[in-house]
């Protein structure tokens, strides 16, 4: 979850922020999602569907580049 602190360099929040947004593709195009899972406890979903996960994708709205900003508003969730 620190690879989403809005500290980290530009290109990394870019490239974490397009793989979960590929993984949050792919489940929504399985069904998985429109199931609300309960996913289990420290699994990698577990993290990037958490609590936690979600309040660093929406402090992320407000960092200062303007693509880590169109990235995190294309996620649906946050």
């Amino acid at each position: 979850l620190s690879l989403f602190d809005g500290h980290v360099a530009k290109e990394n929040l870019v490239r974490v922020l397009t793989l979960f947004q590929n993984i949050d593709n792919f489940l929504k195009k399985v069904g998985r999602l429109a199931l609300q899972p309960a996913f289990p406890e420290g699994s990698l979903f577990y993290l990037l569907y958490g609590d936690e996960c979600a309040q660093k994708m929406r402090a992320l709205v407000y960092h200062h580049d303007a693509d880590v900003k169109e990235k995190v508003t294309m996620i649906p969730k946050f």
